[in-house]
């Protein structure tokens, strides 16, 4: 049974099964379990029964039940095993519980013989009982039958006389008439020393037969020991079903704490998912927030920075603008004074255009043409000996100074104006 046991304890290991739990499933003792498990003839079953456990077994461990079945006969010896089709035609719904049933049903029919053994047994002992108190009283009366004395001529018997006073004594009619006797006649048949005892007053008692003590004691030995035998085995029994009832409890204790055990684990399983899906939860939305912050952070940063490259650039335009205009203006008066100083007859016409804003100016000058383009706060100046025509795209961009005098803003703005010069 060692290969088969071995077998089957791998297949259990495997799963992840204890042997309780094993049990509680098959109904089958754990000690019947372990001694499958380790090949412990001793502690077996009978085959028969063994046989039917194997299959139970390894059909709750789901296993090949014509290999494990060849592997038990193989080591137990017998008829080989059931072929597969068979066994797959009765392993029907049903067949499967009445497998897992088997053991409990097994146990219970046992019970119930015992209890009619025991009911049987009870009633024997009484009965037995009853009969040795009967036969108890016999002798007391064989006893007292041997003390009766036959009375002569009657055919009944009388009680023996042990005083010899009273043996010898005559008797008068005085005192046969005080004892309830009468003399005797010659017609009675009766001796006259022998009085006559009347037939209505004396019962008749059978003279029992002798009792052998020595065989009565031998009985009563046989029965005392007959008796001790039954209360021995009365107390086998009781222990028995005493201890199949505490290894019932055991069982039933075993299962609970399985269970109280899988809850306890299960609920510890859940507290810790619960625990950790909080854990996940709690680090997920610190790092939504640390995200959120430093995205915030960094916004603040970007339009800090912003503000600050705007506003330098806001100051660089503004210096520039203002260095552009210091530079125009000292331009503009460096040619001014540069006009005054230089005599009237070398240059006859100077003159200067102010832009206030983007415009384009065009000109002939030599009878060149040229096209200049202003930009704001701007300023360009044009010496010419000769009256010029100078077209410009608004005239409202162009402050026009001639000779060193200021004739104003060329036109209307937005509107293109030809201005002459002188």
């Amino acid at each position: 049974m060692k290969k088969t046991g071995q077998l089957l304890k791998d297949k259990r290991e495997a799963s992840n099964l204890s042997l309780g739990e094993v049990a509680l499933a098959t109904k089958i003792n754990p000690k019947i379990l372990t001694a499958i498990e380790n090949g412990d003839e001793q502690n077996l079953p009978a085959k028969t029964f063994l046989k039917g456990f194997v299959r139970a077994y390894a059909l709750f461990l789901k296993m090949d039940i014509e290999e494990v079945l060849r592997s038990f006969q193989e080591e137990t010896g017998g008829p080989p095993p059931e072929r597969a089709q068979d066994l797959a035609k009765s392993e029907t719904p049903s067949a499967r519980r009445d497998v897992h049933q088997e053991s409990s049903s097994a146990m219970r029919t046992v019970a119930v013989v015992v209890i009619i053994l025991l009911i049987g047994l009870i009633i024997g002992i009484r009965e037995l009982i009853e009969k040795y108190q009967a036969e108890k009283v016999v002798p007391a009366s064989t006893q007292e039958m041997a003390n009766l004395t036959p009375v002569p001529g009657t055919g009944t018997t009388s009680p023996a006389v042990t005083d010899p006073a009273s043996a010898t004594a005559p008797t008068t009619p005085d005192t046969a008439k005080s004892e309830g006797t009468v003399p005797a006649t010659p017609d009675s048949g009766v001796s006259a020393s022998a009085p006559a005892t009347p037939q209505a007053t004396t019962p008749a008692v059978a003279v029992a037969p002798p009792v052998d003590s020595k065989k009565a004691a031998e009985e009563k030995k046989a029965a005392e020991e007959k008796k001790a035998a039954e209360e021995k085995k009365a107390a086998d029994d009781k222990k028995a079903a005493d201890k199949k009832a505490a290894e019932d409890k055991k069982l039933a204790e075993e299962k609970k704490a399985a269970e109280e055990k899988k809850l306890a684990e299960d609920k510890k399983a859940a507290d810790k998912k619960a625990a950790d899906d909080k854990k996940a939860a709690d680090k997920k939305a610190a790092d939504e927030k640390k995200i959120a912050e430093e995205k915030k952070a960094a916004e603040e940063k970007k339009a800090a920075d912003e503000k600050k490259a705007a506003d330098k650039k806001a100051a660089d335009e503004k210096k520039i603008a203002e260095d552009k205009k210091a530079a125009d203006e000292k331009k503009i008066a460096e040619e001014k004074k540069a006009a005054a100083d230089t005599p009237l007859k070398a240059i006859k016409n100077e003159i200067i255009l102010e832009a206030t804003s983007n415009v384009e100016v065009k000109f002939k000058i030599n009878g060149q043409e040229k096209k200049v383009t202003l930009a704001a706060n701007e300023v360009h100046t044009i010496h010419a000996d000769q009256p010029l025509n100078i077209d410009l795209s608004d005239g409202g961009a162009v402050t026009v100074i001639v000779n060193g005098r200021e004739r104003g803003v060329a036109g209307e703005a937005g509107k293109p104006k030809t201005i002459k010069v002188p």
